[in-house]
This record gives C-alpha cells, sequence and structure tokens, in this order.
C-alpha cells in the first residue's frame, strides 16, 4: 500500500466513527418507550398516581409529546393527537402540576441566514488558500 492510500485511512475511519455515533446518538435522543399510552395516562390520572405534567406541542398543533412524572418517581412520555384535550382533562385535577411548552417555530438561521451566506458565497470555494470557482465560465 503507498503512502497516499494510508493517508486516506484515518479520515474514512474517523468519517465512520462520527456517523456511528451520531446513529446512536439520534436513535437514543428521539426514541420513546411506546409502553406507556394516553389511555395509561387517563388511568394514571385518575388513581392519583400523576405528580406532573409537561406538554410539549409540535410545530403542527395541536399534536405533541406528553412528559408525565408519576408519584413512584418514575418519567413516561407518550405522543397525543390533541394535547388541548389533555389540557382540558387536566382541567379537573388541579393538584397535578400542568406545563406546557412554546409551540416550535422556524428556525431562522436555516431559512433565511444560510441561504444568504451559501448564495453571498457567489459559488466559491477556497480550498488550501487558494479560491477557485465550483463553476468555471
Amino acid at each position: 500500500m503507498n503512502k497516499q492510500a494510508r493517508s486516506w485511512i484515518p479520515s474514512i475511519l474517523l468519517l465512520i466513527v462520527l456517523f456511528v455515533g451520531g446513529y446512536w446518538f439520534m436513535t437514543r435522543q428521539f426514541t420513546i418507550n411506546n409502553s406507556y399510552s394516553q389511555q395509561d395516562f387517563y388511568e394514571s390520572v385518575q388513581n392519583n398516581e400523576v405528580e406532573s405534567v409537561y406538554i410539549h406541542p409540535n410545530k403542527e398543533y395541536p399534536t405533541g409529546r406528553v412528559s408525565v412524572d408519576l408519584t413512584n418517581g418514575n418519567s413516561v412520555q407518550f405522543y397525543a393527537l390533541d394535547v388541548k384535550e389533555i389540557q382540558d382533562f387536566l382541567g379537573d385535577y388541579s393538584e397535578i402540576a400542568l406545563e406546557v411548552g412554546d409551540v416550535p417555530g422556524d428556525n431562522i438561521f436555516l431559512s433565511s441566514v444560510l441561504p444568504i451566506i451559501l448564495v453571498a458565497g457567489g459559488g466559491r470555494i477556497k480550498r488550501g488558500g487558494v479560491s477557485s470557482d465550483i463553476f468555471p465560465d
């Protein structure tokens, strides 16, 4: 194996490690245990097993994720098709702390700033201190 071919091996290994690490992080971060349902939530509330509830509305309101802190110290989550229904249901249970988060908005950087940066770059790449056109005339 020549010297030039061996110089790519650490870069490829680093790229593979980054992809595997990113995949692991994303699956851990966005996976919810689906064994707890909205019906389980209603039963827990009626049995006085719920301490607090936090509603994370989605951008596509009225859907969202509901985080529930139980009196036994466990925390569970589930997705609700209508978080307004959850709020209305909890209105009868004043002893349960209810908090509702903000509906997420558009990411201003991705929708406004990044396109301006890309267009203002004029299709130029700076490589090794030398600027070259991506699309030569």
